[in-house]
């Protein structure tokens, strides 16, 4: 079943006044709290209202302006690092697939933490917050790193971060392409030589990477909670005894069809290329085959490394692949395994759930400071009122997976659910500052007097 057609939201939507009741209602501590959303979160009048917006999955995040910690969905939480325990909640996720969700919901979970733990134990590192959610969320209305007019218009009003469909898929394609390379040819291949056929054969269970790690066989991994017997359960499902990049394109909807048709992935993709200046303005789309596209991706690699705003050009495979991972404007390993497991499109959202007018957090040097200090990440079907890369007409057929959503609805929803967080990791945190100064004033007025 595909997401509805939703123009607005009908307030006495049964998962609408679930959730409203139920942010008004709960209190008590922390863990309470998110023991009663979850309940709330995972009812299925939430679960329907979800997916007739297109909300896939969403979690929710915080930073203590008073401290370093970031509150979310970690590995092993340490006080000692950057992670607390987890205090907060999210929603189901949904697949197009049911059985696959069924069997697979919680390897996407635990690629998801994984990668953001990753990202965390960066950021504690560098001294300043590295992630993409930091990063490309807009700061002051800006959309430097963005294309379409439409991404562009609520992206700046909005403060929203969406990568469009053609986005994904090129990001997706371009980090496979750039592991098959490293093992075929070797990290220190030139970049301007990454030229993999969709029929070379490759060492298909030698690809399931990610920051430099061999997944499969990793202990680091299995140790840390990623449930390497999933991923490797879940790696035979999706390649068998299949070895070339042309089955990456069949996982992912981007293969020519029989009938000659196009998919909305394929279309989605192509357009995206040809928005970056991949194929040129004049270009035909009806006339690119797969291979064409297959070689697209792989020359615009480098371009699309600029399109990002890095400075830094890579010229090697293994220093492209770096960079990739390191500022994507998505979390690629995770989605791409629930892309292809669940053989149903997926784009990434986030949304400031608490902006501080007083509070930042220091980005990335190129990026200055962020004042969204609590945000929302989500999955969501392709938004077709922002996704420049997907036509508004119907020619692509009834297969069109996607949301018609008003994003601000889909917002205002999402900043509905997170709302009770907000009161314990906001006010909770100001309040609990405060008081600890009191008693640190009391006690030195105590100390005082007596001299």
């Amino acid at each position: 079943m595909s997401p509805s057609s939703t123009v607005g939201l009908d307030l006495a939507d049964p998962g609408w006044v679930r959730i409203d009741e139920a942010v008004v209602r709960v209190s008590g501590p922390v863990d309470d709290i998110v023991r009663e959303m979850e309940t709330v979160l995972t009812d299925q009048a939430v679960r329907s209202l979800c997916h007739a917006l297109g909300i896939l999955s969403t979690g929710f995040l915080f930073v203590d302006p008073y401290s370093p910690w970031l509150t979310a969905f970690f590995e092993n939480p340490d006080p000692g690092r950057m992670t607390r325990p987890q205090k907060t909640y999210r929603t189901d996720y949904l697949w197009e697939n049911a059985p696959a969700g069924e069997r697979w919901s919680e390897l996407v979970h635990s690629l998801f933490v994984y990668v953001r733990t990753l990202q965390a134990n960066a950021t504690e590192t560098a001294k300043k917050r590295t992630e993409e959610y930091f990063r490309y969320l807009p700061k002051h209305g800006d959309h430097d790193y963005c294309i379409g007019e439409d991404n562009k218009l609520v992206r700046s009003n909005c403060a929203l971060h969406y990568v469009c469909l053609g986005e994904m898929l090129f990001t997706i394609m371009a980090w496979r392409c750039l592991a098959v390379g490293l093992q075929l040819r070797g990290g220190a291949a030139p970049l301007a030589d990454l030229d993999i056929g969709l029929g070379q054969v490759f060492p298909v269970y030698a690809t399931c990477r990610w920051n430099g790690v061999d997944l499969l066989n990793s202990a680091h991994f299995r140790e840390s909670g990623g449930r390497s017997d999933l991923l490797e359960a879940a790696w035979h499902e999706l390649w068998g005894n299949r070895d070339c990049l042309r089955h990456d394109w069949h996982l992912l909807g981007l293969h020519s069809t029989a009938s000659g048709n196009t998919t909305m992935e394929r279309d989605a993709l192509l357009t995206f290329i040809i928005g970056i200046g991949g194929l040129g303005p004049a270009a035909s789309k009806a006339a690119v085959t797969d291979d064409v596209l297959n070689s697209a991706i792989q020359r615009n690699i480098a371009n699309f490394i600029r399109h990002l705003g890095i400075i830094e050009q890579p010229g090697t495979v293994a220093e492209a692949l770096t960079l990739i991972e390191r500022y994507a404007r998505l979390p690629i390993l995770p989605f791409y395994m629930w892309h292809a497991l669940d053989g149903a499109a997926k784009c990434y959202l986030v949304n400031a759930v608490w902006t501080s007018q007083k509070y930042n957090v220091v980005v990335d040097d190129a990026w200055g400071r962020c004042r969204h200090l609590g945000l929302a990440l989500s999955a969501v079907a392709p938004l077709l009122r922002i996704d420049w890369t997907i036509p508004r007409s119907s020619s692509l057929g009834s297969e069109m997976r996607c949301s018609d959503a008003d994003p601000l609805v889909l917002v205002n929803v999402i900043r509905l659910m997170a709302r009770p967080l907000v009161e314990e990791h906001v006010y909770n945190s100001v309040f609990e500052t405060v008081q600890r100064h009191v008693v640190h004033q009391t006690a030195l007025r105590t100390i005082n007097k007596g001299m």
